[in-house]
């Protein structure tokens, strides 16, 4: 009925009467590759201005960090200056030899019995021998971790009283009751003899 449609024949138009010519595909500026060596004055400033600041603050940390320091070993020398004493002839006694060469020799099985056994009631008694361990190793730590270790063994004790203090607290608070059925028969017959008491 209608006219055939010649899809086949049919020629692409070119570009109309009022386009323009456009130029070539550019790359991004960003995909663009560069020159490793380049750097913009923007970057040259802010390294500049990293580097001092940099140099700023690592003045200013040790700064810091040594007044720290400081304050952390006045407060442990003047709060455990007799703890160290006491640990200091514990260490004394323990690095003299009382036994020659020999003597140990001879004695070597009968002192490892001896010490499970002795080893045993102290720490039935309570006694720690990590103690013992840990005062060994103070030689080899540095200042700042023996000051570390001492400041968690004072948390560790402010910790436990802490709870203790908790714990009495929690027992001494009022337990709520209920008044009995006694005392509120003795409030009902107060409450009515004040009420004839009013009328009169």
């Amino acid at each position: 009925m209608g006219r055939k449609a010649k899809y086949e024949e049919k020629v692409k138009s070119g570009p109309g009467r009022k386009a323009k010519k456009q130029k070539p595909p550019q790359i991004p500026t960003h995909l663009q590759e560069r020159d490793p060596t380049f750097i913009s004055r923007r970057a040259k400033k802010r390294l500049n201005k990293q580097t001092k600041q940099n140099a700023a603050n690592e003045g200013n940390l040790t700064k810091q960090l040594s007044a720290s320091l400081e304050s952390i070993d006045d407060n442990l020398i003047s709060g455990d200056e007799q703890s160290h004493e006491e640990a200091e002839t514990t260490e004394v006694v323990k690095k003299q030899k009382l036994f020659s060469d020999d003597e140990e020799d001879d004695n070597q099985a009968s002192d490892a019995l001896d010490d499970d056994v002795l080893g045993d009631d102290f720490e039935a008694d309570g006694f720690d021998s990590d103690d013992d361990s840990e005062g060994d190793d103070d030689d080899d730590m540095l200042p700042i971790e023996k000051a570390s270790k001492k400041l968690m063994k004072k948390e560790k004790q402010l910790n436990k009283l802490n709870e203790a203090e908790l714990q009495t607290n929690i027992q001494q608070t009022e337990i709520f009751r209920l008044p009995s059925g006694q005392e509120i028969e003795k409030e009902n017959i107060l409450f009515c003899f004040i009420t004839v008491l009013t009328y009169f």
